[in-house]
């Protein structure tokens, strides 16, 4: 990366290295030593294929992180796969048992769109600052239990993904205003969902949730009124302005019930 990157000015707040060629970070703790202010740092669209722990210490008045438009399949949780990165990591110092964001304590927004990431380790929860994240355009199964943790989120793009459920702790993002789950794989919604108490704009078109939450005459555990869908409590509580649902295989009878619970929001199918 050291001959792909060149800085001209001193006081550097906005770095810009879209399109460099840059397929590994060897040389980027460097740069933040040398630029402690640095605010911004697009790194998107390159050839990055992972992000060995450490790779940002030193960047702790980083604000915006691109990263999307490559090719990053994991994310170091603090004990890496032995690969050359890691040797290189271990020579200098970085140690195997950090993670690949630490050091980013005031990082508030994250681009990871278009990479081919299929989990996110629990120490992504750390990333606590984080008011934007956008995650879509994976290869994502699942979410980590830490990512509750991630309370001062205000919006998360994370469709198109493979996602076939939320944690518990999805709930706890008390903060989120925005969400897009369109394109996955999601058959339920965890009961916690219901608690996203500033959410205003939801997206979760082209899923599966007709499986779980249509209505039928057989008796299912844990439902309190065989006609009315689980689906209207895991909505109803919710500050919507606007709600995708199309594509899921819903009843026409289901749908109803969820606009009848949420006569301010507009239900587009």
């Amino acid at each position: 990366m050291g001959d792909k990157l060149k800085i001209e000015h001193p006081n550097v707040v906005a770095l810009n290295l879209l399109n460099k060629e840059i397929d590994d970070l060897d040389g980027l703790r460097e740069v933040g030593r040398r630029y402690p202010d640095l605010r911004q740092l697009n790194l998107s669209n390159n050839e990055i294929k992972e992000i060995p722990g450490g790779t940002f210490i030193g960047f702790s008045n980083l604000e915006e992180l691109g990263l999307a438009y490559n090719a990053i399949t994991n994310l170091s949780d603090g004990v890496h796969v032995i690969t050359p990165a890691f040797m290189r990591a271990k020579a200098e110092g970085r140690g195997p048992l950090v993670s690949s964001f630490a050091g980013l304590t005031a990082l508030q927004r994250l681009y990871l769109s278009m990479n081919n990431l299929s989990s996110l380790p629990e120490s992504f929860g750390g990333l606590t600052g984080l008011k934007m994240l956008w995650l879509e355009w994976n290869d994502l199964s699942s979410l980590p239990e830490s990512f509750g943790d991630l309370a001062a989120l205000e919006e998360l793009q994370i469709h198109t993904n493979e996602l076939r459920s939320l944690p518990e702790s999805f709930g706890n993002l008390s903060a989120l205003k925005r969400l897009l789950l369109g394109r996955n794989k999601l058959n339920n919604l965890p009961a916690s969902f219901n608690r996203l108490a500033s959410l205003s704009y939801l997206v979760l078109s082209n899923n599966y949730l007709g499986t779980t939450y249509n209505i039928s005459w057989v008796e299912r555990p844990g439902w309190r009124d065989p006609t009315i869908s689980p689906l209207v409590e895991r909505l109803r509580d919710l500050p919507l302005h606007k709600l995708h649902l199309g594509d899921n295989g819903l009843q026409e009878k289901v749908i109803n019930q969820v606009k009848a619970a949420l006569p301010d929001a507009m239900v587009g199918l």
